[in-house]
């Protein structure tokens, strides 16, 4: 039966599989938490804790993967037997009461933990890996003879000369024609105010290639489209990089793959800017970018934090919020999408929603995609400040229209790094 890739014992898999001869050069360890009462297991706040704690004990280059067991398996470059001591004196305070936490000896937490040294017990390790996917092939639920209540798309793949034809657009291109610009604004509980804090100018990918390839779902392949976009982000560099552009004088945001960042065309860009500049930038990277590849991330963000950078995360739903983990990725501000299902959320998940927006700091919020006043508002009762999308643009179009520019201008905020400007490339 097939594991589902989203299952921690299927991640745990590939990870392991990503290190591949580098594994040997890792250390490992195995929190039982599998054998908590019941009560436990379900008492999620515990957990989050647990999350938050592995971060704080061990740092950033942990990778943390809590199995359907309830087990949770450690991987990192290094896991000192200090550290994990600490870790597992705090994972018995944050489960007391429990009864299986009662029999550890807190001088001696064998029945708590186990720890690997890879270059000798990979064997070891593995067999514990090996068990655990197992099990949950075992559970997974079998296949059903009924027929498949999917359409059947055409997709034969992409031949060369399809793919050179996707290209074309992405290289041919003026960038300064296609480009696009949408303002976020500070907007007052009023509803009749709103102060431009930045201006984001983006090229469309789903624009770009609809009207050069209107017949390829890029989207729908996620190998292709970071493909593409790598190329867009070449093309992006290299167009800022040759206009000396005056973006930079105030802050600005490029939304970038994490894959962008390792390429000549990136070292030229930071090579070039002036180094006064790289304090006014800040790089917008998606969620399912930064999960996909922690270890590059990591990387990414620790050496141009080093040289004044800064980080958004873009685009993210409310059910992904979640896995934000602000002290693990070490973010400066957050998209957060208004989709139309968050307007229609219960009252206990919206509870929850808000609660994680304040935790994170509701002050760095942008709400993206507003189509409409209500969901403004929407925004403004979950304390977002800052809003983007149709309705503001038709707002500022009216402003506009009125002559109220110079007003307008007086009233936005003055300090070029409280929130930036952004341009996109999605």
């Amino acid at each position: 039966m097939a594991i589902p890739v989203s299952a921690p014992e299927f991640l745990l898999v590939t990870h392991m599989q990503n290190l591949g001869k580098r594994a040997i050069r890792q250390y490992a360890a195995v929190l039982s938490l599998s054998r908590t009462d019941p009560a436990t297991k379900n008492n999620t706040q515990k957990w989050t804790q647990l999350r938050a704690t592995i971060s704080e004990v061990l740092g950033d280059a942990t990778a943390a993967f809590f199995l359907s067991n309830h087990d949770v398996v450690l991987i990192a470059p290094n896991i000192p037997t200090s550290l994990l001591g600490q870790l597992l004196a705090k994972t018995s305070l944050i489960f007391g009461g429990d009864s299986f936490m009662s029999t550890i000896d807190r001088n001696n937490y064998h029945n708590l933990c186990s720890r690997f040294e890879l270059a000798k017990d990979i064997n070891t390790f593995n067999q514990y890996v090996a068990k655990h996917y197992n099990r949950m092939r075992q559970q997974s639920p079998p296949s059903s003879d009924t027929p498949l209540s999917l359409p059947i798309e055409d997709n034969d793949g992409i031949s060369l000369k399809t793919l050179s034809d996707l290209e074309r657009p992405l290289t041919s291109n003026d960038l300064s024609s296609i480009t696009q610009r949408q303002d976020i604004c500070l907007v007052d509980d009023d509803m009749k105010t709103m102060s431009v804090v930045m201006s984001e100018t983006f090229v469309s990918m789903g624009q770009l290639m609809s009207s050069s390839m209107p017949n390829n779902k890029i989207f729908n392949e996620r190998w292709l489209f970071l493909h593409l976009t790598s190329l867009l982000d070449t093309r992006v560099l290299a167009f800022l990089r040759s206009h000396d552009d005056p973006r930079f004088r105030s802050a600005v945001s490029i939304n970038l793959n994490i894959s962008s960042f390792f390429s000549s065309s990136f070292h030229n860009f930071d090579r070039i800017l002036n180094p006064i500049n790289r304090e006014t930038i800040m790089f917008e990277l998606q969620l399912v970018d930064i999960i996909a590849d922690m270890e590059k991330f990591f990387q990414v963000r620790d050496a141009l934090h080093e040289r004044g950078y800064r980080f958004c995360i873009d685009s993210v739903p409310y059910t992904q919020l979640e896995y934000v983990d602000d002290t693990l990725f070490g973010l400066d501000m957050i998209k957060l999408n208004a989709s139309g299902k968050l307007r229609s959320l219960d009252r206990s998940t919206l509870i929850k929603t808000v609660r994680r927006i304040n935790e994170l700091g509701a002050e760095r919020f942008i709400f993206s995609r507003c189509d409409d006043s209500d969901t403004v508002l929407f925004g403004k009762k979950m304390h977002i400040e800052l809003f983007q999308g149709h309705y503001i643009d038709n707002f500022r179009k009216k402003v506009m229209q009125k002559g109220e520019q110079k007003k307008e201008k007086e009233q936005a905020p003055q300090n070029r790094n409280l929130h930036p400007r952004a341009i996109r490339t999605r």
